[in-house]
Order: structure tokens, then sequence, then C-alpha cells
């Protein structure tokens, strides 16, 4: 990028500058190069792999793990705010594992990909969310909301 070793730092209008000195030249080439087999290296990348071409695959999976996102960040806001209203009697009734399940938000876990470990967590959130339902409904002790 021609600027001198001392300088801490650059203009980003010298990206485009950058861009088009890199592609004017053969270098874009070269760098491809290098990044992909340093990428297999690292085996980020498989030799002579399936290349998906369309986003189809990718949003659904990201569709999976938002929604599995989406209903363990309900459950865990929902016990914050009756915590807060009726705080003595959640500490009674709520389960011990739910503090470590429910403890942090959701977007903080690092949730699982596959199938097989993902479904049983969707179920055991479920569940928990239908228990809290019935203990706000028929517990005696709850106090009124």
């Amino acid at each position: 990028m021609s600027l001198r070793l001392e300088d801490e730092g650059f203009d980003v209008s010298i990206l485009c500058e950058f861009r088009q000195r890199l592609l004017s030249s053969e270098d874009a080439e070269r760098l491809l190069k290098q990044m992909l087999r340093r990428f297999q290296e690292l085996k980020w990348l498989k030799a002579r792999g399936k290349q998906r071409t369309d986003s189809t695959h990718m949003m659904a999976a990201i569709r999976l793990l938002n929604r599995l996102e989406l209903i363990g960040e309900t459950l865990h806001q929902a016990l914050n705010a009756i915590a807060e209203s009726h705080g003595p009697w959640l500490k009674t009734w709520v389960p011990p594992e739910w503090f470590d399940r429910y403890g942090r938000s959701f977007n903080e876990y690092r949730l699982p990909v596959e199938d097989a470990e993902r479904d049983p967590l969707a179920l055991t959130i479920g569940q928990d969310g239908w228990s809290l339902l019935q203990a706000l409904y028929e517990d005696p002790h709850t106090p009124p909301t």
C-alpha cells in the first residue's frame, strides 16, 4: 500500500486505490492461491469437496439455530421478569439446573448444530416453559400477576 513502516494507520480512501492496483496486476490471483493453500493446510477446505453455489443450505441451518436461540431467550427473559416481580417464589420453585440453563442470555451460548443435540435441547426448553406456565396458573403460593 506504499505506506511507511512507522505509519500508525491508514486512511480508508487508500483501500480503493489498493483494490484498483490489485485488480490491474496478477497479484489478485497469486493472493487467492496463497489463501486457498493456507486454508487447505488449516483443513478449512477439503480437496475436491462439493461447493454449494446457493445459500439455501446455510439459510436453513441459520433458521434452525435462530429458532432455538429465540425460544431459549424467550424463557430466559420470562424468568428474569418473574424474578424481578416475584423473586422469592421463583427461587423456591425453579429447579437448580435452570440456573445453569437460563442464567445467561441464550445469544452467549454456543448452540448445538447437530440434530441429535439440538432437538433434545429444544424439547427441554419447551417442557421447561410448559412447567413454568403450569406453575404460574396452578401454584396456590404464586403471587398474583
